[in-house]
């Protein structure tokens, strides 16, 4: 589950001020499917990250649009309202924010001499996608 801990790494990377002990990261309605048959061994994850980050003293725009940011790059397929949030204002400086992500990754199977490897795939690049022969005039 790569894209749980990007996005926890991106949090705590993020000029924010947040601190490990402060972000809590937690996977929820989690969901494998697989096909069934030999052809086709991957899997694909779909779960829910759950982020709570507790006594932010920030603006909670800044901390919605990182992850809203961190969002378009990973799950550019989802709908522009896919991230949601709540806040607990705890005082006139402070709250306790939940924000909750949609997400979905794929596991590719790779048949080897010593049985199967497993790696994470990356999503595609939808916007690198060249769509000119599908459409005229497109440049």
């Amino acid at each position: 589950m790569r894209k749980v801990t990007q996005l926890r790494d991106a949090l705590l990377t993020a000029p924010l001020g947040l601190t490990a002990d402060k972000v809590l990261t937690f996977v929820e309605a989690g969901k494998v499917i697989s096909c069934r048959g030999h052809q086709n061994e991957h899997i694909r994850l779909s779960y829910t990250i759950r982020i709570v980050v507790l006594d932010y003293v920030g603006v909670p725009h800044d901390l919605l649009w990182l992850v809203a940011r961190w969002y378009h790059e990973a799950e550019p397929a989802a709908l522009p309202e896919a991230v949601t949030f709540k806040a607990d204002i705890l005082d006139h400086r402070s709250a306790d924010m939940l924000i909750e992500a949609p997400v979905t990754e794929t596991v590719r199977a790779t048949p080897t001499a010593d049985g199967t490897t497993l790696e994470s795939e990356g999503d595609p690049d939808a916007l690198a996608i060249d769509m000119s022969h599908l459409v005229a005039g497109l440049p």
